[in-house]
């Protein structure tokens, strides 16, 4: 079973939906960016036709979600590790005497902020081809166990 949400508005085959975060989420945030409130936003795939105040059930393929976690995570990661492996030898083999230590930390963290610029300038592009965006599969009926997304708005 995929997430519930409320469709917010509808732009062409793509809808903004509310939803609310879940145990599954933990401290994620990816979804709301940064937000402190329980209920996110997400685009995701209209091909059922949903339209605004519809309750639907949307879901991402699990390869798509692999993948968007691997770049958001782990790339990052390999190149400020890399870096500042890479940093530190190529300081040590050049005979730098003092702390190489504190210069290869800082080569690191530029080279994460620089790696996360990078990804945030191709996010465009990973979203115009769809790959990685929600897709609704149905419009649901409220039961009784449903909670009601009530958006700020």
């Amino acid at each position: 079973m995929g997430r519930l949400g409320q469709v917010l508005e509808t732009q062409g085959e793509i809808a903004l939906i509310a939803m609310r975060a879940n145990a599954q989420c933990g401290d994620c945030n990816a979804c709301a960016m940064g937000q402190n409130d329980e209920t996110q936003t997400i685009e995701a795939i209209n091909e059922v036709n949903a339209r605004v105040g519809d309750m639907v059930e949307f879901d991402m393929a699990v390869p798509s979600l692999l993948k968007a976690a691997f770049i958001a995570y782990t790339i990052p990661l390999i190149t400020m590790v890399g870096s500042i492996a890479l940093t530190n030898y190529g300081l040590k083999a050049a005979g730098m005497t003092g702390n190489p230590d504190f210069l290869s930390a800082v080569a690191g963290f530029v080279v994460l902020f620089i790696t996360l610029v990078v990804i945030r300038k191709f996010d465009g592009r990973m979203k115009d081809s769809r790959k990685f965006m929600a897709k609704i599969d149905r419009i649901t009926e409220p039961s009784n166990q449903e909670v009601c997304i009530n958006v700020k708005g």
